[in-house]
C-alpha cells in the first residue's frame, strides 16, 4: 500500500468538463466497480472548466462533489507512487503504446494492462489528452500518470 498523503491536487476529466481541485489525502484514485457507482470525490477550491467549443467561462467553488462514475480520467498531480492503489497498478505489466479514444478525447501515452485483459480501469503514463470535437479550442493537457475509465474507452490505434 502507498503512504497516507496530505491533501493533493487532482484533476477529474469528464466528457464535458475538466475539474481541478484539491483532494483529501485519503481520496482513492481508482475507478469503481458497477456496484460502487454512487461513490463521490470531494474537492475543495475547485475550478470547473468546459472542454466544449466555444469554451465557457470557468467556474470556481469552495467545495465540489463529483461522481466517480462520470470520470473518464483521474489525474493526480502528485507522486503517484505514493498513492494507496499504486501497488495494484504496478501489477499491470502489458504495455500498449498508441492513440486511445476515450469518450470525446484522444489520448496518447503508455497504457498498461493486467495480464493482457481489459479491466474497468487502466493506468496510463506520459499521457497527452486532446479533444476530438470539431473546431475544439480546448488546449488539452499532459500528465505523467492518469487512470482511465474503460467504460468510456472506445478503442485504440496500436503504435
Amino acid at each position: 500500500m502507498g503512504k497516507q498523503l496530505a491533501p493533493y491536487p487532482l484533476q477529474v476529466l469528464t466528457s464535458d468538463y475538466l475539474i481541478d481541485g484539491t483532494a483529501d489525502g485519503d481520496t482513492m484514485i481508482y475507478i469503481p466497480n458497477v456496484d460502487e457507482l454512487g461513490m463521490t470525490i470531494r474537492l475543495i477550491n475547485a475550478q470547473i472548466q468546459s472542454t466544449k467549443t466555444p469554451p465557457a467561462t470557468a467556474r470556481s467553488c469552495a467545495k465540489y462533489i463529483c461522481l466517480y462514475k462520470q470520470a473518464l480520467a483521474l489525474i493526480p498531480n502528485v507522486d503517484y507512487t505514493q498513492l494507496e492503489y499504486y501497488s495494484s497498478w504496478k501489477q499491470y505489466k502489458t504495455d500498449i503504446n498508441g492513440v486511445f479514444y476515450l469518450g470525446p478525447y484522444w489520448v496518447t501515452g503508455r497504457l498498461t494492462m493486467l495480464a493482457g485483459r481489459l479491466h474497468h480501469d487502466f493506468p496510463i503514463y506520459d499521457a497527452r489528452f486532446g479533444s476530438m470535437a470539431p473546431g475544439s479550442q480546448w488546449p488539452g493537457l499532459t500528465a505523467p500518470f492518469a487512470l482511465l475509465n474503460t467504460v468510456h474507452l472506445i478503442g485504440w490505434e496500436s503504435a
